[in-house]
């Protein structure tokens, strides 16, 4: 038997009460596999609790409520206590008890109550992010006199703001309880801290709240986020049913009406650099409901430590918004939790700064098949620092998520799907991204490219000449793309390790390494002027520029097309040397396979008779690539492939095959003119894709 929450009840008020926070539902249940009776008690006579008794089937929960009753009115003032006993009269295991405490202040005197009763419990991997890990608590003087009062922590991993204040007869305060990154060094074990309350002007209403926090090895998702700090914010609410714009929107009770309304409140700045929040960040508070949203988003200047905040108060999926979001030049935007449904272009920055989007779900209206979707879910344009988590996006004719000229971030976590091109592109010059831990499926071209095609004017200097640098895709699942699952088109220094890809492929090939593309879509002032500075790319309409690849390496990965499934002509697509034309800047020859390596991957794909696909002219050997893989000679054995579970067995051949060492990059033959910042060179892959360290010997795929 378990009982559910752990916490007791904590109850104040004056002689003859009302007695605030005097009440609880408890879970009781059957955790066992056969049936039980059980039993629960309380003592003294003033709490009551029902029911009395019950039987519970092997799985099955009931609720027990507790409460202080009306024999409460007739005690004095002072400082009671009471027990409720839940016991398992079938075996015993589980009996456990609650403490009920009760605080009667004398009539006038300063009374402290804190609400909700329950203490915070969170749980993540090593590293984190770690789930339910905050809470606010409501303090409140239900007595009659002012009071003062604290609220301090015991545990470095625990941030507990504001430390203190002073309340009048009713008014409130809130205090924010938190898990902070201190967490994130922790290795894996379970940790508990203590939040004390107390009321310092006459202790009535002293009380604790527990927080517990449980660390894994591996609790299935890949550890990484984006670290927000300790921002300095004004709060804001929105409330469509009951919130006015005439409101000043700082507390739930006096909430704005519309997402405009509060948008508005945080201030404007009309030009990019032209100043940013120097006070107070805002965080938007958005209650459950169906918005209507600004047509335009723009000029609004955060920083790290004054941020703007959008979130959903309720949780991932309480708040839609069904118009298109369209964000210009802003800066520390965070957008947490929101569902956007959409038929234009659901979500599209351009020229943003530090953006966050973490609980997202994005998602485009009509079809694939008739066009009548939008052509990208998520357009990133010309930005830096995009940070993007947990997000599920997806239903669009080209592509789901597509980055354009964007450097720094990283996507975790993501589910990125139903695009009738390539699920996801990250291209145009974007740089130094880490994409792990996603799902990538149901993809056209392909699930994930680094690089693709861009027109010239739309890139941003230095970065002009290759179509991705510096990107780790790594831990990552792909599955049922009819195009490849991973393609590099046009990139430098692209780390491909670690992932596991199922059904892919079936028009063409697994795994690409081609020629990105470059042209001028009409721009060619642009155009020319980035060819001056030694760019890659044509200064005329109607050229195109094929862009080479440099330092890709496709290592420790798992291809499993099972039976009757395989992709169309051949295993991969490495494309051979050309000439680029003349004036490009391209070196000549342009080539697909400067510094790639293929190493330690399992792919079962097709027959034997399978060619393996490499163009005339590739200098790395197929004889080599079939040395140094194994292709076609260990179908792997999973879970559960077909279900979606791509775990190995616990006797599965995949872990008898032993993975190269990785090997760190370079940056020493990187392009010059002009000069690109350096990436990470590192190519350390330190968790798979359950957040478990990988450490020894180890083995190809995402787990």
């Amino acid at each position: 038997m378990t009982v559910t929450p752990a916490t007791g009840i904590s109850a104040s008020g004056p002689v003859g009460g009302p007695f605030s926070g005097g009440s609880q539902n408890y879970t009781v249940t059957n955790s066992g596999t056969a049936s039980l009776d059980f039993t629960v008690t309380d003592s003294p006579t003033w709490i009551t609790t029902a029911p009395a008794s019950g039987m519970l089937a092997a799985g099955a929960s009931t609720t027990i409520a507790v409460s202080i009753n009306s024999g409460a009115n007739a005690l004095a003032a002072g400082a009671y206590n009471g027990t409720v006993t839940i016991t398992n009269t079938t075996n015993g295991s589980g009996d456990t008890s609650r403490a009920v405490a009760l605080t009667v202040t004398a009539v006038g005197a300063a009374a402290m109550t804190v609400t909700p009763a329950t203490g915070i419990t969170s749980t993540g991997p090593v590293g984190g992010p770690f789930a339910g890990g905050n809470q606010n608590y409501t303090v409140t003087n239900s007595g009659g006199t002012s009071l003062s009062w604290t609220a301090a922590d015991n545990q470095t991993w625990v941030t507990t703001t504001p430390a203190s204040g002073a309340l009048a007869p009713g008014a409130t305060a809130t205090v924010a309880v938190s898990i902070n990154s201190g967490a994130n060094s922790l290795v894996a074990g379970s940790y508990s801290a203590t939040v004390t309350f107390t009321n310092t002007t006459n202790g009535a209403g002293n009380t604790t709240r527990g927080v517990s926090l449980t660390i894994g090895s591996g609790t299935g998702s890949v550890a990484g986020a984006y670290d927000m700090g300790t921002p300095t914010l004004l709060e804001l609410y929105v409330n469509g049913a009951t919130g006015n714009d005439t409101n000043n929107g700082t507390s739930a009770a006096t909430a704005l009406k519309t997402i405009g309304a509060a948008w508005n409140k945080v201030p404007f700045f009309p030009t990019p650099g032209s100043g940013a929040l120097s006070t107070t960040g805002y965080r938007i508070n958005i209650a459950t409901g169906s918005y209507t949203v600004p047509n335009y988003w723009e000029g609004r200047h955060g920083t790290f430590q004054f941020p703007v905040i959008l979130r959903a108060s309720s949780g991932p999926g309480t708040v839609t918004i069904p118009y298109d979001v369209n964000i210009f030049d802003c800066t520390y935007l965070y957008i947490i939790d929101l569902k956007v449904v959409a038929g234009g272009e659901p979500i599209h920055f351009d020229s943003c700064d530090h953006v966050l989007l973490k609980g997202v779900t994005a998602t485009g209206t009509g079809l694939i098949s008739d066009y009548t979707a939008p052509k990208e879910c998520v357009k990133v344009n010309q930005s830096k620092y995009l940070y993007v988590e947990d997000c599920d996006i997806s239903n669009a004719w080209d592509n789901a998520f597509d980055c354009v000229g964007v450097q720094y971030g990283h996507f975790y976590r993501n589910k990125i799907h139903k695009a009738g091109d390539w699920c996801m592109y990250l291209k145009g010059g974007s740089a130094y991204f880490r994409v792990e831990g996603n799902e990538f499926y149901d993809g056209g071209t392909g699930g994930f490219t680094a690089g693709q095609g861009t027109g010239f004017e739309f890139m941003t200097p230095p970065w002009l000449h290759y179509e991705a640098y510096d990107i780790k895709f790594v831990n990552n699942l792909i599955h049922d793309t009819s195009g490849a699952g991973v393609g590099v088109n046009g990139g430098y220094n692209i780390l491909i390790a670690f992932n596991t890809m199922y059904r892919v492929g079936s028009i063409s090939h697994v795994i690409e390494v081609v020629f990105g593309a470059r042209s001028v879509d009409g721009d060619t002032t642009t155009a020319t002027n980035y060819n001056s500075q030694g760019g890659w790319g044509p200064t005329t309409t109607g050229v195109n520029v094929d862009i080479p690849d440099r330092n890709v390496m496709i290592v420790n990965n798992i291809v499993y097309n099972p039976p009757g499934f395989q992709s169309a002509w051949q295993h991969f697509a490495v494309y051979g040397p050309v000439t680029p034309p003349a004036g490009s800047n391209v070196p000549n020859p342009a080539r697909c396979d400067t510094g790639l390596v293929i190493k330690g991957n399992i792919i079962w794909n097709g027959s034997s008779s399978m060619p393996i696909g490499f163009s005339s002219g590739v200098t790395l050997s197929e004889a080599q690539v079939i040395a140094d893989n194994a292709i076609n000679t260990i179908q792997p054995q999973f879970v559960n492939a077909a279900g979606g579970d791509f775990h190995p067995t616990a006797t599965s051949n995949i872990l008898g095959y032993a993975c190269p060492a990785m090997v760190d990059f370079t940056w020493a033959d990187a392009p010059t003119t002009p000069a690109v910042p350096a990436g990470n060179n590192s190519n350390a892959v330190t968790q798979n894709r359950d957040g478990a360290p990988r450490t020894g010997v180890q083995h190809p795929g995402a787990y």
